[in-house]
């Protein structure tokens, strides 16, 4: 079957299992194969093999809902690969239709609308911040702390063309958040920029390093699953699949892969879940498709 079929047909079956579709959602689909985009190494949202994180939990979601639309329709519906992509890859990827959603810390942005991405959710939203070693009298701890510094941040996300200070010496880009924080565990940067949820989960990994300055650059990012633009009627109901899981999972699996935000962040669902007002105005916002 076609990539483009292949999209279309899966994002429609999603949802069914939280009893949110409505009748005309038990069309036959046929022969269906979904194939996922997930992120590399970033500890809390994927980690290891077989990978474990917040975004696996959640693609674990997608993954029962359809099997449940199987079991009650015996359609012939196949979870296909799981691929571990760049953050450069996802968006080359997801146009070329070798695969078929992304779960990936995948950032909801206009231009990646332009480009002909549509999302599902947003399922988190987080700041953005530095990364830096925490070695007493040398830390960062306010913006003035920062002049001087090296920086990494990482090609083609939304954290690159963030603002920075003149005072920064210089900027290494790298292709993922972990390659910038081997260069600060080895001396060779001595900050890193990206969004403080991930962030986290390195500190959490290595407590000689600490998340500093969050949300004193950059902006709000929200999360969410991305599709294929043109395909508004079966992003609304991938839609419903996460509404489902922000009210029966979100919080249980923040604890498990997420939890080391807690001491700083008390009141972490006001910080980190999205709205239905976030998700009535990020998603499902292409009504054509990406040109052929």
């Amino acid at each position: 079957m076609p990539r483009r079929t292949s999209a279309v047909a899966t994002i429609a079956m999603m949802g069914l299992s939280l009893a949110l579709v409505s009748c005309g959602d038990k069309a036959p689909l046929g022969d269906v194969t979904i194939n996922f985009g997930l992120g590399k190494e970033a500890p809390g949202f994927v980690s290891g093999e077989p990978p474990v994180g917040f975004d696996i939990a959640l693609k674990d979601f997608v993954v029962q809902d359809v099997e449940n639309r199987k079991t009650q329709s015996g359609e012939k519906i196949t979870v296909g690969l799981s691929e571990r992509l760049t953050a450069g890859q996802r968006e080359t990827l997801l146009l070329n239709r070798r695969i078929t959603l992304v779960i990936a810390t995948f950032s909801i942005t206009e231009d990646r609308n332009k480009a002909g991405i549509d999302f599902a959710g947003p399922y988190l939203k987080t700041s953005q911040a530095f990364l830096v070693r925490d070695r007493g009298l040398d830390t960062i701890d306010q913006r003035q702390d920062l002049a001087g510094k090296s920086m990494c941040r990482v090609g083609r996300t939304t954290g690159i063309n963030v603002p920075m200070p003149e005072s920064l010496q210089q900027t290494t880009i790298a292709e993922s958040v972990g390659e910038c924080v081997e260069l600060l565990e080895q001396d060779k940067v001595d900050v890193v920029f990206s969004d403080t949820l991930i962030l986290y989960g390195f500190q959490r990994r290595n407590p000689e390093l600490k998340v500093a300055l969050a949300g004193d650059y950059g902006a709000q990012q929200y999360y969410g699953i991305g599709i294929l633009g043109g395909r508004q009627d079966q992003c609304q109901l991938l839609n419903r699949a996460i509404v489902g899981y922000l009210n029966t999972r979100w919080r249980a699996d923040f604890e498990a892969y997420l939890g080391a935000v807690k001491a700083d962040h008390p009141n972490f669902e006001s910080d980190f879940k999205p709205t239905r007002n976030d998700m009535d105005a990020l998603s499902c916002r292409l009504p054509n498709g990406p040109a052929a």
